[in-house]
């Protein structure tokens, strides 16, 4: 797989999907246990992205009230989760973001729910 993290570039969830596919990608899927390992070493390696609040192509379906991702062959069940403690905390919050918080000597890399009209950073996936 190939990851480009836009990190000047605040959108919606929407307009990040969007703007992937103008790349010629999609919003990153990370449906493996090696895939979501690899994000968050490369994360801790590369210190801009340490912080960083990102979207990635996970959203919650009202309709099925499951978690699924949208790729390109479109849309699919999560099957393994990597939430931060205490998330999902839902209400309205139905996109999916990657960030970090601080836990012990270190940080943690995990993922929340988040508003999809709030502004991130993204990572898009080719």
């Amino acid at each position: 797989n190939c990851y480009k993290f836009v990190l000047t570039e605040d959108r919606s969830w929407s307009s990040a999907r969007s703007r992937c596919q103008s790349l010629g990608g999609y919003l990153a899927i990370l449906e493996t246990r090696d895939e979501i390992e690899w994000m968050k070493s490369f994360r801790q390696l590369h210190r801009p992205l340490g912080d960083a609040r990102l979207w990635i192509g996970g959203w919650h379906d009202d309709l099925d009230n499951q978690w699924k991702w949208i790729g390109p062959d479109g849309r699919f069940p999560i099957t393994i989760f990597d939430w931060a403690i205490g998330e999902p905390n839902r209400s309205t919050q139905d996109c999916l973001i990657l960030y970090s918080y601080e836990f012990g000597p270190g940080k943690m890399y995990k993922w929340d729910d988040d508003e999809c009209g709030d502004r991130f950073d993204f990572i898009c996936e080719k």
